[in-house]
């Protein structure tokens, strides 16, 4: 009974390995993005159910603007037919998200978001770039099954952020540091206050990543210049 247990502990083992290691990196995020809708979308839809604010009026057009400019990169991400097309459409994506930091007051993290899209955008152009042209033609199940995950996690953002909407907001934060930016910090700019005193281990953490950002662009632009020498010297 030991042995058969233990085989068949073993079977288990290696068929759940096969299934969740395959090997296929689109396969991984499938599943994490997947198994994250689930978790989330569940105790959401059954204890919050589903919220959709009655008001619109207080969004301003150049919000709607940005909010079209999202939906139209995404789209064109998703039904683009080359890679680099594709990495283009995330890019505007990302840049629109930091002119959404950037509109909240939030300059900080606008400027973090665009250096990170900027060296990311540059780096996976840099390698679509040298790998091989490969056809994209996913099967009509694949491609079908795609689409029902990423609506499913979009739409399970989207409620969450609603479902908060209807959380009463608690004024506590702003109260504290109105009162205590020039008291304790002795600054009167609330928001370099925050960032420098109150939340300091967080800035340096943005400086690390636009530290290691520009260190990444620096090293892209010295290594396209020693490649271009390289070649001309060849010649």
């Amino acid at each position: 009974a030991y042995d058969f247990s233990l085989n068949g502990m073993l079977s288990v083992a290696y068929w759940q390995t096969l299934f969740f290691q395959s090997g296929n990196l689109r396969y991984y995020v499938m599943t994490i993005v997947g198994f994250t809708v689930l978790m989330v979308g569940y105790p959401l839809l059954s204890k919050a159910g589903i919220f959709i604010p009655a008001d619109w009026s207080n969004i301003h057009f150049y919000e709607w603007l940005l909010s079209g400019l999202m939906i139209a990169s995404v789209l064109a991400a998703a039904t683009a037919r080359s890679g680099l097309v594709a990495i283009i459409s995330l890019g505007v994506l990302g840049y629109s998200i930091a002119l959404i930091y950037l509109l909240f007051s939030a300059p900080d993290l606008a400027i973090t978001q665009i250096l990170v899209e900027t060296l990311t955008v540059i780096l996976v152009a840099l390698v679509l770039i040298k790998l091989p042209a490969v056809p994209r033609k996913p099967a009509p199940i694949g491609r079908a099954r795609n689409i029902v995950i990423a609506v499913s996690a979009g739409l399970m953002v989207t409620l969450t952020l609603f479902a908060a909407l209807t959380v009463p907001f608690d004024p506590f934060m702003v109260d504290y540091f109105s009162e205590n930016s020039y008291v304790i910090a002795h600054g009167r700019n609330i928001v370099n206050v925050i960032l420098v005193d109150f939340r300091a281990l967080d800035t340096l953490g943005e400086i690390t990543v636009l530290a290691v950002a520009g260190v990444g662009i620096f090293a892209l632009i010295k290594l396209h210049k020693a490649v271009k020498v390289e070649k001309e010297a060849g010649k």
